[in-house]
């Protein structure tokens, strides 16, 4: 990145580019995890069996809510996965620069 962009990377850049990732992550797999979930949550606490398989549910969410109903809840995902995400860049980023210092003074 600095040699490319001249952006100088340091704990706040790894933040913004941690948030920026965990976002676009979240939203890509959220879809699949959606369905995961259903597929898991049935048959169990008296749930009936709905869906056969993974492309059945896609089906049947599709067919019911359409596209908008594979990111019901991803609003909710994005909120906790962009500062989770911004933490772990960030501190990696800052804290790297000085481990990588002690570990070759050693």
């Amino acid at each position: 990145l600095a040699k490319t962009y001249g952006i100088k990377v340091n704990g706040l850049t790894g933040a913004a580019f941690g948030a920026v990732s965990g976002m676009v992550s979240t939203f890509v797999a959220f879809p699949i995890e959606s369905m995961r979930r259903k597929l898991q949550a049935q048959g169990t606490g008296g749930r009936p069996v709905i869906y056969s398989g993974l492309i059945d549910t896609f089906r049947q969410v599709l067919a019911a809510n359409g596209v908008r109903g594979l990111y019901v809840g991803c609003a909710a995902n994005i909120v906790k996965m962009a500062p989770a995400q911004a933490i772990t860049f960030g501190c990696m980023d800052a804290l790297k620069p000085v481990v990588t210092k002690w570990a070759t003074s050693k």
